[in-house]
């Protein structure tokens, strides 16, 4: 049992308490909304070493008055009086101790991230500089994390206005790949502005291959690798339709954490975009003037655009239906352009044919060539029918 001076005592000191909360507990509050304040604009800044300040501050704090519970538990021991009490204060103040610790643990963290995110940012920026000044001309920087309806209809509204304007539309991811292969294509490695704008005066009339010619001789080039198929290849390659997954949007890579650009080319002809950003397929080897030949027989035969490049693909954008009795030799055409388009895709002509009736988008993506055994192989284990429908 506590004595009646160890009592008054304890009193004493219980009063003084609540006298002293009675007395500052406002100004607490107001300093407590004022600290919330001045974290919230550290937060904001990304300012971590300023957050272990802050917290800094707090912990001082919160360690003084853990002490001061330490001691009152030590007291309440010894004279064995309101133990249970004194642990429940204590617990209250080593469990804050322990709160802002593990905040001051994930401060810590977050400082290393942020400098790593600052490394990488500051290389980004100057990826981002590096290619806004070889594109040379007007353009909207696009998050690649947008939807990629979204970035559709951002691109129809782009289109739509460069009819009136004077200019066609191109996206592009920003990524050093591409920057790098349209560099070496245009022999302007170091990246001389002028040697840009040379290489594009020149490309804008040089006089292109015959896109018919070009597609013959792939499609004899596709045969000549199967001709042990004998004449039966081409009808198997036909095929009948099956169910597949048509393009209604851009092939936007998801995974890819950087930027697009939605650039405002300056060129009268849309297939002049890609003498603007030369791509050159590595595999098959598809040069850059062939691949504007290709995209000029598309527009002036068909009314069809390049819309989004990327390192070997082209997404081309249909203006308007095609023609029933056109439609299968423009697969085949695009067969012979690229046949990871059935290949990897559609594992026959037939479903081609369906993208080219009802797709928003053609997606053409290079790979390295699948060999036709290898072709066989998928569409039977698709249990896909090799019947041609042309006998």
């Amino acid at each position: 049992m506590m004595n009646q001076s160890t009592l008054y005592v304890f009193l004493a000191i219980s009063g003084f308490i609540l006298m002293f909360v009675a007395l500052f507990y406002p100004r607490k509050k107001e300093k407590e909304e004022q600290a919330k304040s001045d974290l919230a604009t550290l937060l904001e800044q990304l300012d971590w070493p300023g957050v272990r300040r802050f917290i800094f501050k707090e912990l001082r704090g919160w360690i003084a008055l853990a002490l001061l519970a330490t001691a009152f538990l030590i007291v309440c021991i010894v004279k064995n009086y309101r133990v249970i009490f004194a642990v429940s204060i204590v617990a209250v103040f080593y469990y804050r101790l322990y709160k802002y610790i593990r905040l001051l643990i994930l401060v810590k963290h977050n400082m290393q991230k942020t400098a790593d995110y600052r490394d990488v940012t500051a290389h980004s920026e100057t990826m981002l500089n590096d290619f806004t000044t070889f594109i040379d001309c007007p353009y909207t920087i696009l998050s690649a994390k947008t939807a990629g309806e979204e970035i559709m209809k951002t691109y129809v509204q782009c289109l739509e206005r460069g009819r009136k304007e004077g200019f066609w539309p191109l996206l592009i991811y920003v990524r050093q790949e591409n920057l790098e292969a349209m560099l070496t294509q245009m022999k302007a490695a170091n990246g001389d502005i002028e040697r840009i704008r040379t290489y594009r005066n020149e490309m804008m009339n040089y006089p292109l291959p015959d896109a018919k010619v070009l597609f013959n001789q792939w499609l004899n080039e596709c045969i000549n690798v199967n001709k042990d198929m004998g004449k039966d290849w081409l009808k198997e390659l036909m095929g009948e339709p099956t169910e597949v997954e048509l393009s209604t949007t851009f092939l936007i890579d998801d995974t890819f954490e950087g930027r697009l650009l939605l650039c405002e080319v300056p060129v009268k002809e849309p297939w002049q975009l890609l003498a603007w950003c030369p791509i050159n397929i590595v595999s098959p080897a598809i040069s850059a003037t062939q691949n504007m030949a290709v995209a000029k027989y598309l527009y002036e035969h068909h009314q069809v655009i390049p819309a989004f490049i990327d390192y070997q693909l082209i997404d081309f954008l249909p203006q308007e239906p095609i023609p029933d009795d056109e439609i299968e030799p423009l697969a085949l055409n695009l067969f012979s352009y690229c046949p990871d388009w059935i290949y990897q895709d559609f594992f026959n002509l037939a479903n081609g044919k369906q993208m080219i009736k009802d797709a928003k988008v053609w997606t053409m993506l290079w790979s390295e060539m699948m060999p036709y055994d290898d072709l066989n192989q998928n569409l039977k284990a698709m249990e896909v029918p090799l019947k041609s429908p042309i006998e």
